[in-house]
Protein backbone atom coordinates (compact mmCIF):
# COMPACT_ATOMS: atom_id res chain seq x y z
CA UNK A 1 0.00 0.00 0.00
CA UNK A 2 3.07 2.68 0.87
CA UNK A 3 4.76 1.42 -2.17
CA UNK A 4 1.40 2.42 -4.66
CA UNK A 5 0.88 5.86 -2.42
CA UNK A 6 4.56 6.58 -3.37
CA UNK A 7 4.10 5.81 -6.90
CA UNK A 8 0.46 8.02 -7.05
CA UNK A 9 2.77 11.29 -5.04
CA UNK A 10 5.57 10.39 -7.81
CA UNK A 11 3.34 10.41 -10.67
CA UNK A 12 1.66 13.81 -9.79
CA UNK A 13 5.07 15.51 -8.75
CA UNK A 14 5.93 14.57 -12.33
CA UNK A 15 2.61 16.04 -13.74
CA UNK A 16 3.58 19.32 -12.19
CA UNK A 17 6.64 19.81 -13.68
CA UNK A 18 8.28 20.97 -17.57
CA UNK A 19 8.56 17.31 -19.03
CA UNK A 20 12.52 16.50 -18.15
CA UNK A 21 13.48 14.59 -21.99
CA UNK A 22 16.70 13.07 -20.00
CA UNK A 23 13.98 11.17 -17.45
CA UNK A 24 13.81 7.51 -18.66
CA UNK A 25 10.66 6.42 -17.73
CA UNK A 26 10.48 2.89 -18.36
CA UNK A 27 13.35 0.09 -18.16
CA UNK A 28 15.88 -0.74 -20.44
CA UNK A 29 14.68 -3.96 -19.94
CA UNK A 30 10.99 -3.40 -21.04
CA UNK A 31 10.55 -5.25 -24.47
CA UNK A 32 8.42 -2.56 -26.28
CA UNK A 33 9.19 0.77 -28.59
CA UNK A 34 6.34 3.76 -27.83
CA UNK A 35 5.88 7.04 -28.67
CA UNK A 36 5.19 10.15 -25.93
CA UNK A 37 3.73 12.88 -27.43
CA UNK A 38 4.29 14.83 -24.06
CA UNK A 39 7.74 14.63 -25.37
CA UNK A 40 7.11 14.04 -29.20
CA UNK A 41 10.09 11.21 -28.86
CA UNK A 42 10.23 7.34 -29.60
CA UNK A 43 12.02 5.11 -27.37
CA UNK A 44 13.47 1.53 -28.28
CA UNK A 45 14.61 0.20 -24.71
CA UNK A 46 17.94 -1.97 -24.97
CA UNK A 47 15.86 -5.16 -24.54
CA UNK A 48 13.62 -4.78 -27.58
CA UNK A 49 17.11 -3.90 -29.93
CA UNK A 50 18.14 -7.90 -28.64
CA UNK A 51 16.77 -10.79 -30.10
CA UNK A 52 14.63 -11.90 -31.87
CA UNK A 53 13.93 -8.49 -33.10
CA UNK A 54 17.48 -7.66 -33.66
CA UNK A 55 20.32 -9.30 -34.19
CA UNK A 56 23.68 -8.52 -36.21
CA UNK A 57 23.75 -12.00 -37.32
CA UNK A 58 19.86 -11.73 -38.84
CA UNK A 59 19.72 -10.62 -42.82
CA UNK A 60 20.18 -6.56 -42.48
CA UNK A 61 16.95 -6.66 -44.45
CA UNK A 62 15.37 -8.21 -41.42
CA UNK A 63 16.58 -5.36 -38.88
CA UNK A 64 15.56 -2.96 -41.34
CA UNK A 65 12.02 -4.24 -42.07
CA UNK A 66 11.26 -5.14 -38.18
CA UNK A 67 12.72 -1.91 -36.27
CA UNK A 68 11.24 -0.25 -39.39
CA UNK A 69 7.93 -1.18 -38.77
CA UNK A 70 7.88 -0.74 -35.70
CA UNK A 71 9.55 2.96 -35.64
CA UNK A 72 6.75 3.80 -38.26
CA UNK A 73 4.00 2.35 -35.99
CA UNK A 74 5.85 4.85 -33.32
CA UNK A 75 6.10 7.78 -35.76
CA UNK A 76 1.96 7.37 -36.50
CA UNK A 77 0.93 7.69 -32.95
CA UNK A 78 2.25 11.24 -33.43
CA UNK A 79 -0.47 12.11 -35.98
CA UNK A 80 -3.09 10.21 -34.60
CA UNK A 81 -6.82 11.93 -33.14
CA UNK A 82 -4.54 11.55 -30.13
CA UNK A 83 -1.06 12.38 -31.22
CA UNK A 84 -2.24 15.78 -33.16
CA UNK A 85 -3.23 17.35 -29.65
CA UNK A 86 0.06 18.46 -29.25
CA UNK A 87 2.66 20.22 -30.53
CA UNK A 88 6.73 20.12 -31.76
CA UNK A 89 8.00 20.39 -28.23
CA UNK A 90 5.55 17.89 -27.02
CA UNK A 91 2.94 20.66 -25.21
CA UNK A 92 -0.56 19.96 -25.29
CA UNK A 93 -2.41 22.16 -27.62
CA UNK A 94 -5.72 21.68 -25.57
CA UNK A 95 -8.04 21.01 -28.30
CA UNK A 96 -9.21 18.28 -30.24
CA UNK A 97 -7.86 17.10 -33.99
CA UNK A 98 -10.67 18.76 -35.13
CA UNK A 99 -9.62 22.18 -33.68
CA UNK A 100 -5.92 22.10 -33.68
CA UNK A 101 -4.11 25.53 -34.89
CA UNK A 102 -1.15 24.04 -36.07
CA UNK A 103 -2.81 21.94 -38.80
CA UNK A 104 -3.88 23.63 -42.40
CA UNK A 105 -7.42 23.33 -43.36
CA UNK A 106 -6.43 20.67 -46.28
CA UNK A 107 -4.49 18.27 -43.47
CA UNK A 108 -7.87 19.02 -40.75
CA UNK A 109 -10.13 18.18 -43.83
CA UNK A 110 -7.69 14.99 -44.97
CA UNK A 111 -7.62 13.79 -41.64
CA UNK A 112 -11.51 13.87 -41.14
CA UNK A 113 -11.81 11.75 -44.77
CA UNK A 114 -9.67 9.58 -44.07
CA UNK A 115 -10.85 9.23 -40.68
CA UNK A 116 -14.03 8.61 -42.31
CA UNK A 117 -13.16 6.39 -44.39
CA UNK A 118 -11.72 3.88 -41.61
CA UNK A 119 -14.67 4.48 -39.47
CA UNK A 120 -17.01 3.11 -42.85
CA UNK A 121 -14.44 0.33 -43.72
CA UNK A 122 -15.08 -1.28 -40.30
CA UNK A 123 -18.86 -0.48 -39.79
CA UNK A 124 -19.42 -3.63 -41.70
CA UNK A 125 -16.57 -6.23 -40.23
CA UNK A 126 -18.23 -8.87 -38.36
CA UNK A 127 -17.24 -12.28 -37.51
CA UNK A 128 -19.95 -15.84 -38.53
CA UNK A 129 -21.40 -14.74 -35.30
CA UNK A 130 -22.41 -11.41 -36.79
CA UNK A 131 -20.29 -9.57 -34.02
CA UNK A 132 -19.67 -6.10 -35.26
CA UNK A 133 -16.95 -4.34 -34.26
CA UNK A 134 -17.68 -0.80 -32.34
CA UNK A 135 -15.31 1.45 -34.36
CA UNK A 136 -15.68 4.03 -32.06
CA UNK A 137 -13.65 2.19 -29.29
CA UNK A 138 -11.36 1.18 -31.75
CA UNK A 139 -10.93 4.11 -34.04
CA UNK A 140 -7.12 5.20 -32.86
CA UNK A 141 -5.74 2.09 -33.23
CA UNK A 142 -7.45 1.47 -36.77
CA UNK A 143 -5.59 4.33 -37.70
CA UNK A 144 -2.35 3.73 -36.84
CA UNK A 145 -2.78 -0.07 -38.17
CA UNK A 146 -4.42 1.05 -41.50
CA UNK A 147 -1.44 3.79 -41.79
CA UNK A 148 1.01 0.99 -41.70
CA UNK A 149 -0.27 -1.28 -43.98
CA UNK A 150 -1.10 1.28 -46.59
CA UNK A 151 2.21 2.38 -46.31
CA UNK A 152 4.08 -1.27 -46.38
CA UNK A 153 1.80 -1.67 -49.52
CA UNK A 154 2.92 1.13 -51.59
CA UNK A 155 6.21 0.18 -51.26
CA UNK A 156 5.75 -3.32 -52.15
CA UNK A 157 3.87 -2.18 -55.41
Amino acid sequence: MMIKGFANRESLRLMKEEPDRANFLMSPAYVNAWYQPERNSITFPYAYLNPPFYNLKYPQAFNYGGQGGTGGHEIVHGFDDEGVQFGPDGSLSKCMWHECGWMTSKSKDGFRDMAQCVVTQYKFVNNHQNFRLKTVFLFPGLIRENTLLENYYCLVC
